[in-house]
């Protein structure tokens, strides 16, 4: 649990330095600019079509099975399947790039239409070195060293931002800085692949041993996987270009700087889900229905815990948060920080849930209509933000949370809690979870 508390305080403060930074440096439009352009990354990270996650999970349950010339063939299977689909999307992000009217891309007088192309294409590269991520999760979580890849995954996000930082200090603009993200990005991706070639010198990467078979195996559960960060995608980096389209890149660095803040309240509220997720699985695998539902009542309440009050911290101080932390270069307008805490307040409540969910196997209850819904946010975004603004976009985003709480909600309560007698399974198994992520035994 430690690691994990260590990456989310890391790349808090990551969040917390770039706004600032950006916005002083290049200014309120040329990063609404960049803000818009590096939408670009997040979706075509996703064209591994969830292989990446069918194989940390596949590779996972066959090392526990000492079966590792099996999850070597799962491994390379979906790197040929990521390394084909990475020449597929170079080639027409490229295509793409390079034919589309110039008009089309954002501009400010320090970005020219060319250099918005240049920014695209490098950042096409920075996607592509991301592509590698999930891979290098299922090798080092199957030889149980997830939590070191967490660490080292936190360090190269540290790096490539420090090398960002280094380019705009040194008055360099957004064809540099991305130059930098992907420079410091392949770097750390080849050190994290050192590392463990080091730890676990049999766990190969390549194409050789890649098995139609296999790859069959793996696209039955990729299904599934990718359609949860591609809502993701969707809700949060589709709503920053549907936002400009209605208000103009202006109007993203409010929005973007408000859920910033949001999203790094946001983190304490998974870190008991995360440290949960083995003990509820294995609980799920004894049909233990109290000792699941003794866990969902202890997340849902550290959940709680961690969400509401900095939702109401947001909404009666957001404002004057996020002109101190900026130093007066975003303001916020009307209705934006209080929007943004009812999004905090929902948005607090779901997502550990969903882990739930996720682990044991049953994330396409909430997948396909996240990704529905996410959908149906950024049409909301961009037609309220039309009349109101970065506001607009926040509303959306409170919206979408809210129907997300259904959506989790129910399945907890009809999966976990129906029929069970809560107040004693609570008593009983708070305890229990007391012990074992604090991993005091509760004997006194």
């Amino acid at each position: 649990m430690a690691a994990n508390v260590y990456d989310k305080l890391l790349i808090a403060g990551i969040q917390l330095l770039m706004v600032p930074m950006l916005v002083l440096h290049w200014g309120l439009h040329l990063y609404g600019c960049w803000l818009v352009l590096a939408t670009i990354p997040s979706f075509l990270a996703l064209a591994d079509m969830g292989f990446g996650g069918a194989a940390y999970l596949r590779m996972i349950a066959l090392v526990a099975q000492d079966k590792r010339d099996a999850a070597v063939v799962v491994l390379q299977t979906a790197c040929q399947v990521v390394a084909i689909a990475s020449v597929v999307v170079l080639i027409l992000a490229l295509l793409v790039i390079y034919s589309v009217p110039g008009g089309w891309l954002p501009s400010d007088p320090a970005l020219s239409a060319g250099d918005a192309r240049t920014v695209l294409a490098v950042l096409v590269l920075y996607a592509l070195a991301v592509f590698q991520k999930m891979l290098q999760g299922a090798g080092y979580a199957s030889v149980q060293l997830a939590p070191l890849f967490s660490l080292t995954a936190a360090h190269v996000v540290l790096l490539e931002n420090a090398l960002l930082v280094a380019a705009v200090l040194a008055g360099y603009g957004p064809v540099v800085g991305a130059a930098a993200l992907v420079t410091g990005r392949i770097v750390g991706t080849l050190c994290q692949w050192l590392l463990l070639r080091r730890r676990a010198p049999w766990l190969r990467f390549g194409i050789a041993r890649a098995d139609a078979a296999e790859r069959r195996i793996l696209a039955r559960s990729a299904v599934g996987m990718i359609a949860i960060p591609l809502s993701a995608a969707t809700a949060l980096q589709g709503s920053v270009l549907a936002l400009s389209a209605a208000a103009g890149p202006v109007a993203a660095p409010a929005f973007v700087a408000a859920r910033t803040l949001s999203r790094i309240g946001l983190q304490a509220t998974q870190l008991l889900t995360h440290a949960l997720m083995p003990e509820f699985t294995a609980a799920h695998a004894r049909g233990d229905r109290n000792g699941q539902a003794g866990m969902l009542l202890a997340v849902v309440g550290a959940a709680a815990f961690a969400a509401l009050p900095f939702a109401l911290l947001i909404g009666l101080g957001g404002d004057w948060i996020l002109a101190l932390w900026t130093k007066g270069m975003v303001t916020a307008p009307p209705g934006l920080m209080p929007a943004i805490a009812l999004s905090v307040a929902f948005g607090g409540l779901w997502p550990p849930l969903s882990n739930l969910m996720l682990s044991i196997d049953r994330h396409g209850s909430f997948a396909w209509p996240y990704l529905a819904l996410a959908t149906l946010s950024v049409a909301a975004t961009y037609l309220l933000g039309r009349s109101f603004g970065a506001t607009g976009a926040a509303l959306a985003l409170a919206g979408l949370d809210a129907c997300m709480c259904l959506v989790v909600g129910r399945f907890a309560v009809k999966t976990w809690l129906h029929g069970l007698p809560l107040g004693t399974v609570a008593r009983a198994q708070m305890a229990a979870v007391q012990g074992r992520v604090f991993g005091r035994s509760g004997k006194g």
